[in-house]
């Protein structure tokens, strides 16, 4: 519970970071409003008329998104979107824009082994004011 008002589920938490080249921008986020990471897609399983399975589907690993809405301090909040616009500028200018996710939820060893990926944004941030210290925040990440 935040302020004995909302409920979340509290994990060790993501980390999202990147750097324009001079600046380094870092959130973590941890009080989720449900569990973040999904796989894209996995591969298609199709039976042919004689029964035969088939299988189909991108020969790289299924990707990972994240889903992400939790309740943050306002602090972490206009962290986050500093982050994002400087993303976006970058991105806009035809740079390589790529964000780093260590991502500490649901792993077997979130301390020593986190899952760590590049990613892009694929849903802007926005943002709710919940009370004068804490927002909800969403917005979405995909794995490249």
């Amino acid at each position: 519970m935040i302020d004995g008002s909302v409920a979340c589920i509290q994990h060790p938490g993501i980390t999202v970071t990147f750097t324009d080249g001079t600046t380094l921008y870092k959130v973590q986020i941890d009080k989720f409003t449900a569990e973040p990471r999904q796989f894209v897609e996995a591969g298609q399983l199709t039976f042919s008329t004689s029964g035969t399975a088939t299988q189909s589907g991108s020969s790289r690993a299924n990707r990972m998104t994240w889903a992400i809405s939790a309740f943050a301090s306002v602090e972490t909040c206009f962290s986050l979107d500093e982050l994002y616009r400087a993303w976006d500028a970058a991105r806009a200018s035809g740079l390589t824009a790529v964000v780093a996710i260590t991502d500490q939820t649901r792993v077997r060893d979130p301390i020593n082994s986190p899952i760590t990926a590049s990613a892009v944004f694929t849903a802007p941030p926005v943002f709710e004011r919940r009370s004068g210290v804490t927002d909800l925040l969403s917005f979405g990440l995909t794995e490249i």
